[in-house]
């Protein structure tokens, strides 16, 4: 099967595919977590709807407490966060996503676009994408996040239950079963993951919206 461009972006967005610019990362640099301002992460879990893609544990946590096997990145670098800066190939990008339903069918599948609150942290890439399965049954994407069982996360999604994604490289331990949609455990657990580097108050505009 050939590769999937994970979305073609509506007129006049940012360029997708190869079109995209592209963020120099120098051999054997390490991609750089995105900063959070420690003021802006409460605001992410004040509504419980937001859920978190850990990377390396194949697995997202809803707000309710129910957890999703999820996988993202194509071969080798699939679920591997040290490469999440190469495009078509590497692991969505660790960030603070905004959910909202693509504009048409993705493949014939009601896929959610993933915007990303900080564009400055995508090495470039974008068209990130939450849709179920399509390279197969390992469940390989082009960056976006492949859901096995995506009708559970899109139904969450219609009935209001999450509508921001939070991707990180890795938990410290798995979150109990209502920790999640808790200001105080997302707002440590991600204080401690995403080291504030910068003065940005972008992460407060997600919890706003």
């Amino acid at each position: 099967m050939g590769r999937l461009q994970e979305a073609a972006a509506p007129t006049g967005a940012a360029p997708t595919g190869a079109d995209e610019p592209r963020r120099r990362v120098r051999p054997g640099q390490q991609p750089k977590l995105a900063a959070l301002s420690p003021n802006a992460l409460p605001s992410l879990a004040e509504d419980g709807k937001t859920a978190i893609y850990d990377i390396t544990a194949k697995t997202v946590y809803m707000p309710n407490g129910k957890r999703l096997e999820a996988h993202s990145g194509l071969g080798p670098k699939m679920d591997d966060p040290r490469h999440v800066n190469v495009r078509m190939h590497g692991a969505t990008p660790p960030n603070v996503y905004r959910l909202t339903m693509r504009e048409s069918l993705f493949h014939g599948v009601r896929a959610l676009r993933m915007t990303p609150v900080d564009q400055s942290k995508m090495y470039g890439r974008a068209g990130i994408l939450a849709h179920s399965y399509m390279l197969g049954p390992s469940g390989q994407s082009n960056g976006c996040v492949s859901f096995k069982d995506y009708q559970a996360f899109l139904d969450a999604y219609l009935r209001g239950e999450v509508n921001k994604i939070v991707v990180v490289e890795r938990l410290d331990s798995a979150p109990g079963a209502t920790q999640v949609a808790s200001s105080n455990w997302l707002s440590d657990t991600l204080g401690k993951l995403f080291k504030s580097d910068s003065s940005t108050d972008q992460y407060a505009e997600a919890g706003a919206n």
